[in-house]
């Protein structure tokens, strides 16, 4: 069937597949891999985007586009939202989020938020491996904070109970430290330089 100059397909007399004038397809259904299991995107300049779009209105934070997964055909396996932190309406407001979701008894429940700040906020724990122990900070003015209220407080722990924790400057990225405070069952040293506190 033609309208308007666009190409639609048809099965059971319902449009199952429409082509318009700017080459663009809409299918009416599920796009299905086969026993294959796989969708293969080419693109001819050799960097392929994968576009998700929502035809939300502006003047609106509702809208949302999603990247959904599924584990064994029909449970939840996780998601990719992409949100908005402004409503779009101009160049200053169009501002968005991404949202992580991880499944947990085929829900997908949030575990990461990255703002339109590049702030991050996790749902849980951050967990280092045990290659990696170290949080590494590039700019000047550098926090840990507890940023909650009510006379809470900001706890460091170490499963080791005879090590202890040390806070320090680390003069070289690869190791040394110039002052350094250990924190360890017995009480607090100091080496080799001082730790000021207030001042």
């Amino acid at each position: 069937a033609h309208s308007d100059n666009s190409m639609s397909f048809r099965t059971n007399a319902t449009t199952a597949l429409t082509l318009d004038t700017s080459q663009d397809a809409t299918f009416a259904g599920n796009i299905d891999a086969g026993s294959a299991g796989y969708l293969s995107f080419t693109g001819t300049s050799g960097s392929p985007d994968l576009i998700i779009k929502n035809n939300t209105a502006t003047v609106s934070t509702a809208g949302t586009a999603t990247l959904k997964f599924y584990q064994a055909n029909t449970q939840a396996g996780g998601k990719i939202v992409s949100g908005r932190d402004g409503n779009y309406s101009s160049g200053v407001t169009r501002t968005s989020n991404l949202k992580f979701y991880t499944s947990s008894n085929a829900v997908d429940t949030l575990a990461l938020t990255l703002d339109s700040s590049q702030n991050a906020t996790f749902a849980g724990d951050v967990t280092l491996s045990a290659a990696q122990k170290k949080i590494i900070f590039n700019t000047p003015y550098r926090y840990i904070q507890d940023a909650r209220s009510g006379g809470d407080y900001l706890t460091i722990a170490q499963n080791s109970y005879a090590t202890g924790i040390q806070l320090g400057f680390d003069d070289t990225i690869g190791g040394g430290f110039g002052a350094t405070m250990t924190i360890i069952p017995s009480g607090v040293t100091n080496s080799p330089g001082n730790v000021g506190i207030g001042t």
